[in-house]
């Protein structure tokens, strides 16, 4: 049987603050003219880096169809979307670890 007191305490902390950071997942949908466009995006990272990356990959969905410039369409579509010219929702839910 092992005893805990045998394991070195920074040890011990950083075994347990390992498992504390939950996955979290965001889904961000981008709504106008051209339909619904969904993304979602997952991770152990903070959840605002989360919504900006589901943010930007709902515009790539949106923008796929445009010829030309994609990423002019996606950087345009992302600043639309955050000052409400398009309509964006937004969700994160922590999920099991």
């Amino acid at each position: 049987m092992a005893t805990w007191s045998k394991v070195p305490a920074s040890l011990f902390f950083v075994l347990v603050l390992a498992g504390c950071k939950r996955e979290t997942h965001c889904t961000c949908e981008v709504i106008d003219d051209s339909g619904k466009f969904e993304a979602t995006s997952s991770g152990r990272r903070p959840e605002d880096e989360l919504r900006r990356e589901a943010l930007r990959a709902a515009c790539d969905r949106r923008c796929a169809g445009e010829s030309g410039a994609v990423a002019a369409c996606v950087s345009r579509c992302t600043v639309d979307a955050v000052v409400g010219k398009i309509g964006m929702r937004t969700t994160c839910s922590e999920g099991a670890r």
